[in-house]
């Protein structure tokens, strides 16, 4: 797996890089990989949980006082 892929969000597009996306093959041998990316759809279409593949890619600030977060692509 070689292709990165992207998630926005507020319009912004952040890229997650292959190396962290892919995690690894499926069993020994195997030529399928697992990715690092999960779909529920009982959960609804506006509930998204970006974990440490998403967050490996990102800067990220916790603004508690506020109830938000940001956001900046890697340098």
């Amino acid at each position: 797996f070689s292709t990165p892929i992207s998630v926005t969000l507020g319009g912004t597009a952040f890229t997650v890089d292959p190396s962290t996306f892919n995690l690894g093959p499926v069993s020994d041998g195997s030529s399928t990989c697992v990715g690092g990316a999960a779909a529920d759809d009982s959960i609804g279409s506006e509930f998204w949980i970006l974990g440490d593949v998403f967050l490996q890619n990102v800067y990220t600030k916790f603004d508690v006082g506020n109830e938000q977060i940001g956001f900046a692509s890697l340098a």
